[in-house]
C-alpha cells in the first residue's frame, strides 16, 4: 500500500496531518525544496505528493518535468488562491486518460 505525502510550508501541511496524512515535508528554502523534491522522485513507498503551488513554482525546471512525467508517486499541485492552474488538469489526463476539465 502507497502513503500519501505533502510538500509545502508548514501552514500548508498542517491541515493534511490533522487529516491524517502522516508524512509532511514542511520547507521554506528553494534549495530545500529542491533536494527534498528529488528525495521524493525516487521514495517507491509513496503513491502521491500533494505540493503547494508556491513551493512548485520554485523548482528546477528539471524537477518540473520530472514530477509531471512520472507515474509513480504521482505530484498533484495545489494552490490556496482562485487562479487557473493547467498542472492539475494535465496530472488528471495523465492518470485516467480523460481530459475532466475540458472546457
Amino acid at each position: 500500500m502507497y502513503n500519501i505525502a505533502t510538500l509545502g510550508s508548514e501552514k500548508f501541511t498542517i491541515g493534511f496531518n490533522l487529516c491524517g496524512i502522516k508524512e509532511s515535508f514542511n520547507v521554506s528554502k528553494k534549495d530545500e525544496a529542491n533536494k527534498t523534491a528529488r528525495t521524493l522522485l525516487g521514495n517507491k513507498e509513496i503513491g502521491l505528493v500533494i505540493i503547494e503551488a508556491e513551493i512548485y513554482n520554485e523548482l528546477k525546471a528539471d524537477i518540473k518535468e520530472k514530477m509531471m512525467m512520472t507515474v509513480s508517486p504521482i505530484f498533484v499541485v495545489l494552490s490556496g488562491k482562485e487562479e487557473k492552474d493547467d498542472s492539475l488538469r494535465l496530472m488528471i489526463k495523465k492518470a485516467i486518460g480523460v481530459d475532466l476539465l475540458k472546457e
